[in-house]
């Protein structure tokens, strides 16, 4: 198997046209696809969930919403008609895959992974497709990740490639051209296109009433987004320069099992523009500082509060294996902050008493600009 084709497989998958959009925003993208995974997988049991429906498929509002997600990360023109238009041909083509007696089993599909995974470690560092797809897993959160949860999306996707398959084999014999040759495939994309367009048809697809217009936002949570951006747009700091911002930074990829927790989400009301928390990071390179701002929200308005973060200095000696940081809590409208100031460099005394007065510095900068 060619090192293009599998990099290209790799990112068709998931929708990536990667001549679209700049490599620094695979990681995002790679995280929003993640996203899709978590929030297709929840369950979908009312008739209110579901955007359209045909004999046998059914599309809903979730699926739409993420791909239509990814299209406008992408910088996609009519995202919603280009996801509708996906979805319908992926769930036909797997619904009659399957009807053909089509399959993936288990082990096809770990070892379709790990002949990927051969190819991408093979593949020069230099090449544009590698160095997208790593991007990309960053965003996953790392390769375990990424990986366990490509195989989902691998079965389906080898269960239509094998009817396809099967289709243009039969198409090429029943017609005597020759497959690879630029009459042959010209021919033979064209009634792929009509074959597909007729199942599709055969389906009698039909829209409900259900929206995928963006839910207006609450105005809980624009309050908690007009003080996140009024700290992101504002907030500054002599020495330091900002290296990040949004949901994407350490985002947990996996929820931990755990089943006191009745509800385990990182957007509010499952919308991908309003993730629960934002985080904003700032650098001061030549004292070796960082400060790490995390802003959560909350539906119920919080009072203005400042609450330390006590420290067994005694206990925990700080070794220069060990990172020497100070963290304050703070709560006010709608936003929960942790707000933490951490020594990259050694842990000297004076390394240490430079931290502890830049941290008071820096919350004093910060709530400076408050409303």
């Amino acid at each position: 198997m060619k090192k293009k084709y599998i990099l290209g497989l790799i990112l068709a998958i998931f929708l990536i046209f990667i001549l679209l959009v700049p490599q620094s925003k695979y990681a995002k993208i790679g995280n929003q696809i993640r996203l899709l995974f978590v929030y297709q997988n929840q369950d979908t049991n009312s008739s209110e969930d579901i955007y359209a429906k045909g004999k046998k498929i059914v599309i809903t509002k979730k699926e739409m919403q993420t791909q239509i997600k990814i299209g406008e990360l992408l910088g996609q023109k009519d995202a919603e008609k280009k996801a509708y238009n996906s979805l319908k041909q992926e769930k036909t083509l797997y619904e009659n895959a399957k009807e053909n007696g089509y399959s993936t089993s288990n082990k096809e599909v770990e070892e379709y992974t790990n002949t990927v995974k051969k190819t991408l470690e093979n593949t020069p560092d230099s090449d544009k497709g590698k160095k997208i797809v790593l991007e990309m897993i960053k965003g996953f959160g790392g390769e375990e990740n990424y990986w366990k949860m490509s195989k989902k999306r691998y079965n389906r996707s080898l269960t239509i490639k094998k009817y396809l398959d099967q289709i243009e084999s039969t198409y090429f014999k029943k017609n005597k051209l020759e497959q690879g040759s630029v009459d042959g495939d010209k021919a033979w994309y064209k009634y792929r296109e009509k074959f597909i367009a007729k199942l599709i048809e055969e389906q009698h697809i039909k829209k409900t009433n259900v929206s995928c217009a963006k839910t207006a936002k609450k105005n809980t949570y624009q309050i908690f987004q007009k003080d996140y951006q009024n700290i992101a747009e504002n907030y500054k700091m002599k020495g330091f320069s900002k290296t990040g911002d949004g949901e994407l930074q350490h985002s947990c990829v996996i929820f931990p099992e755990n089943k006191y927790f009745k509800e385990k989400k990182d957007m509010v009301d499952d919308d991908f523009n309003q993730p629960v928390k934002k985080n904003l990071y700032y650098l001061n390179k030549d004292k070796s500082i960082l400060i790490y701002i995390t802003q959560m929200y909350s539906k119920k308005e919080v009072g203005k509060q400042l609450i330390t973060s006590d420290i067994p200095m005694d206990e925990y000696k700080f070794s220069n294996g060990t990172t020497f940081f100070e963290e304050y809590y703070m709560s006010y409208h709608h936003t929960i902050v942790s707000f933490k100031v951490m020594n990259l460099g050694k842990n000297t005394k004076k390394q240490i008493s430079r931290t502890k007065s830049l941290t008071i510095d820096a919350i004093q900068a910060y709530t400076k600009i408050l409303n």
